[in-house]
């Protein structure tokens, strides 16, 4: 696949994480090598019902809430402002960086970020032991 090709479908799956779906690429072949893209899938994972109250009365008890999820940043800001969560302009962190940065750096950002994606269970993991106490935590699919 040539280098504009793969600009174009990047593209595309950005759009498609921009709208909050999830985006799989399809593609055929016997090694890495060799593979013929087919295309991009874009799959729909609402909110369970009830969750945007949730979080507003949360929100007016005074309890911070953020997102941690496993999903592209495209898609995870996008859920993330339909929650009431994320707003354009707010701080995010990607899996990858919170793995990068020092505990302290990340002591000093956490307050700020309201939405960490790309992240997996070690990274959750981190992100948790950072925050301040007390806290309660509560860890769900949304």
């Amino acid at each position: 696949m040539d280098l504009e090709a793969r600009k174009a479908i990047l593209n595309e799956a950005s759009i498609l994480g921009n709208l909050g779906l999830r985006v799989l690429a399809l593609a055929k072949g016997v090694n890495s090598e060799q593979m013929i893209f087919h295309g991009l899938v874009g799959l729909i994972d609402p909110p369970r019902p009830g969750v945007t109250e949730c979080i507003r009365i949360l929100y007016e008890s005074g309890v911070r809430v953020i997102m941690i999820t496993g999903d592209a940043k495209e898609t995870a800001c996008t859920i993330g402002s339909r929650l009431s969560l994320y707003r354009p302009g707010d701080l995010c962190l990607s899996g990858e960086e919170v793995e990068r940065i020092s505990v302290e750096q990340l002591i000093s950002v956490v307050r700020n970020v309201t939405v960490f994606y790309r992240s997996g269970p070690k990274h959750k993991c981190k992100i948790v032991k950072v925050t301040n106490y007390p806290i309660i935590y509560k860890c769900t699919s949304y």
